[in-house]
């Protein structure tokens, strides 16, 4: 991701050994990640101004899955709104 400040990047995963091994890699990478267990908690973190360059999505959660984070999703625009902030 480039010389400097480190990027955060949002992993969304029920599955939580899946998402422990994926956060435990990226942070030894050097990344700063932040985990949500399903989409509504990827959502509170992005309105509480977690900014992430980068969010792994997984396509088939529980609550609010990727498969329903389209363009005009919810999700989506909390994304964008986080980064005009």
């Amino acid at each position: 991701m480039g010389a400097g400040q480190p990027k955060t990047i949002l992993v969304v995963e029920d599955d939580s050994d899946v998402r422990d091994a994926l956060i435990e890699l990226l942070e030894y990478r050097g990344h700063l990640v932040v985990g949500a267990a399903n989409g509504r908690e990827a959502l509170d973190r992005l309105r509480s101004n977690t900014r992430p360059a980068l969010i792994l999505l997984d396509l088939m959660m529980p609550v609010i899955d990727g498969a329903s984070s389209e363009p005009s999703s919810s999700a989506t625009r909390a994304w964008h709104r986080s980064r005009s902030s």
